[in-house]
């Protein structure tokens, strides 16, 4: 099976380094004019304003991006201080395929599983386990402080983040969004009928159409790509 090599730094044994592109938090100032819990909020101007009747809260304030592209900010691994092995190690080219080869090993894992079409939550699970029992102890680094790293732990959410929104096995997410349409279908018809009359409930019946009418755009978009047509 071939394997997609890591992008950041090696890790074939017991000393490798830490990648130092990854985003800290900065520290926090604790002046007092820093204190306010709550966005201030900005008058509209005058048509606007007649129209809501309020102030409108400032939207800059209040929301932030999906996926941060200049900040870090987001769901993706740089955008969390939670160590991550994928996004600090990669494999050492002269290890390939030996037994030292604790990245390509996972990675390989990783692979198997998804060919196989196992379920997310399995997936996750399984390389959590992997890498705390047979990969976690030989792994040290030297942090961005300076202070070094003695096997650290992968929390789980570090895993399903990685697994979920690198660009390496995107076929992970787009299942989690079969998965979750397959979630609202059952939760729809779990209330479709009313009990004591044994009628349709309209609203439900409409969500299950929208739902359903969705679920078989996204299935169709999603061979269309796996076919390669455009």
């Amino acid at each position: 099976m071939q394997r997609t090599p890591g992008k950041t730094r090696n890790c074939a044994s017991v000393s490798d380094h830490h990648s130092s592109s990854k985003k800290r938090t900065a520290p926090k100032d604790t002046s007092s004019r820093h204190k306010r819990l709550k966005p201030s909020r900005v008058a509209l101007p005058t048509n606007d304003a007649e129209a809501y009747g309020v102030n409108v809260l400032d939207r800059a304030a209040l929301y932030a991006p999906a996926y941060g592209l200049t900040s870090g900010k987001g769901p993706q691994c740089s955008g969390s201080d939670d160590f991550c092995f994928f996004c600090t190690f990669e494999c050492e080219p002269s290890s390939v395929g030996s037994e030292f080869d604790l990245f390509g090993a996972m990675k390989d894992m990783v692979n198997a599983m998804v060919q196989q079409k196992r379920d997310f939550n399995y997936i996750v699970n399984a390389i959590c386990t992997a890498y705390t029992d047979t990969v976690k102890g030989a792994v040290t680094y030297t942090a961005e402080d300076g202070s070094l790293v003695t096997a650290p732990v992968w929390k789980r959410r570090s895993v399903a983040r990685h697994l979920l929104y690198s660009l390496e096995h995107e076929c992970i997410f787009d299942s989690a969004i079969t998965n979750m349409y397959k979630a609202v279908i059952s939760n729809i018809n779990n209330s479709m009928m009313d009990r004591e009359t044994g009628d349709v409930v309209e609203e439900r019946r409409v969500a299950f159409i929208d739902t359903v009418s969705a679920y078989g755009k996204w299935q169709k978009s999603r061979r269309i790509l796996s076919s390669g047509i455009r």
